[in-house]
């Protein structure tokens, strides 16, 4: 994502993480279980990054893409990125949704 803040070693390790989970049934789900639950524990930037792999990856379920990007969109406020939360938080407001702001398939 072009001009999103990145706190320094946070993207390969979400990005390592989440290659590492998916490989497992039900990885992605753990995933983005485990993302949302740490958010309150860790930087948000790590949250951002890690749901944007997942949310990259285009397999998740309908009602999981919308509950990763609602908490994508969250992060990116709670980052003060409100460009980037505004656009996550209108496709999870919209019935038809545009491709994900982060590059994910709807």
């Amino acid at each position: 994502m072009t001009g999103a803040y990145e706190a320094p070693g946070v993207a390969a390790e979400a990005s390592d993480a989440v290659r590492s989970a998916d490989a497992a049934p039900g990885g992605r789900t753990r995933t983005v279980l485990t993302a949302i639950t740490r958010r309150q524990h860790e930087h948000r930037q790590r949250t951002v990054d890690r749901l944007t792999t997942v949310l990259d990856s285009g397999l998740l379920s309908a009602e999981l893409t919308e509950i990763s990007l609602y908490y994508w969109a969250k992060a990116h406020k709670d980052l003060s990125q409100d460009d980037a939360a505004r656009a996550g938080m209108q496709q999870v407001a919209e019935p038809r949704r545009p491709p994900c702001p982060c590059g994910a398939a709807p």
